[in-house]
């Protein structure tokens, strides 16, 4: 999405709230909640730094690297098993 230059987390698009991904993370072992918890956050501050809304609520993005990186380690605790 990012690469189309999709906003993952504006309008129409898919977007996964703090208790989903919390209600994901219980059902893995205690040990791992705080490292699944640091991603997720790292993730958010990720998205709302990666760029900004234009005077058309157009998304302009400034740093997607930085929000593919957070993607991309989540990536594999998020894949069907």
């Amino acid at each position: 999405m990012i690469s189309l230059g999709y906003y993952p987390g504006h309008g129409n698009n898919v977007s996964i709230s703090d208790a989903e991904f919390e209600s994901f993370i219980d059902m893995h072992e205690k040990k791992k909640h705080s490292f699944l918890m640091h991603f997720w956050s790292e993730y958010q501050v990720a998205l709302e730094e990666s760029g900004q809304f234009d005077e058309y609520n157009f998304f302009k993005f400034t740093d997607p690297e930085r929000l593919q990186a957070a993607i991309d380690r989540l990536l594999p605790i998020t894949e069907r098993r």
